[in-house]
């Protein structure tokens, strides 16, 4: 069905409800970066320069988990939108079951394999380890609770009249 330019059909404010908790959580970030910042040049530039070092090692993991999760919540709106509820628990069920399991090999493997990973990442000698390597620590040991997929097929199965 074509719109008439002009027509209001309500998307540019379903699209301002869906993008305000996107831009609140980003702007909640930044402001969590600068509190970070501020307290660990507190500490001295050693500090500052740790979670630099270690978010390239924490970015890499949580690649998976977006990737898995991404493709998860793409299957439930798939299945969602033909009407099919049991593919939606299904994939539901097998996504939170794969991000589990992905993200608890990724916790045990930063968790006994920081130190060779930064020894790998080639850090200065200058700088002391033992920052970034508890910032990946317990950036790892954190792995299990993220990217869970959970709320995007409960958002799915919402409400039925919508």
């Amino acid at each position: 069905m074509i719109q008439e330019p002009g027509a209001d059909n309500g998307l540019y404010r379903r699209l301002i409800l869906l993008a305000l908790p996107i831009m609140a959580a980003n702007l909640l970030q930044t402001l969590y970066n600068l509190a970070d910042t501020f307290f660990l040049g507190r500490l001295g530039k050693e500090a500052v320069s740790a979670p630099s070092i270690a978010f390239n090692m924490i970015f890499f993991l949580v690649v998976f988990g977006t990737g898995f999760s991404s493709a998860g919540t793409t299957l439930i709106s798939q299945a969602k939108g033909r009407g099919d509820d049991q593919k939606v628990d299904f994939y539901v069920g097998q996504t939170f079951s794969i991000l589990l399991l992905v993200s608890t090999m990724i916790m045990i493997t930063g968790l006994l394999l920081t130190d060779t990973l930064l020894d790998l990442l080639q850090v200065p000698s200058g700088l002391p380890m033992t920052i970034p390597a508890s910032i990946c620590r317990s950036s790892s040991s954190a792995c299990p609770g993220c990217s869970s997929p959970l709320p995007s097929g409960l958002s799915c199965r919402g409400s039925e009249t919508a």
